[in-house]
């Protein structure tokens, strides 16, 4: 139970990181530096977040759905 929670901890800081980037993002306009640096860092954590969810929640559910 503690690897799941683990798990979810991790989600769940990832997620309000994602949320930090966004509403950074969505203060900047144009094709400005800052925006795109923004743009790079988040879709390069959103692609590592993405990979480790399946592989760490939805494969497992998955495998064993009840």
């Amino acid at each position: 139970m503690a690897h799941t929670h683990e798990i979810f901890a991790t989600l769940e800081r990832d997620h309000d990181r994602h949320r930090e980037l966004l509403d950074k993002l969505l203060e900047t306009t144009g094709d400005s530096p800052d925006r795109q640096s923004l743009f790079e860092e988040l879709t390069k954590e959103l692609k590592s977040h993405a990979a480790a969810e399946e592989q760490a929640l939805y494969s497992p559910m998955l495998r064993k759905p009840p």
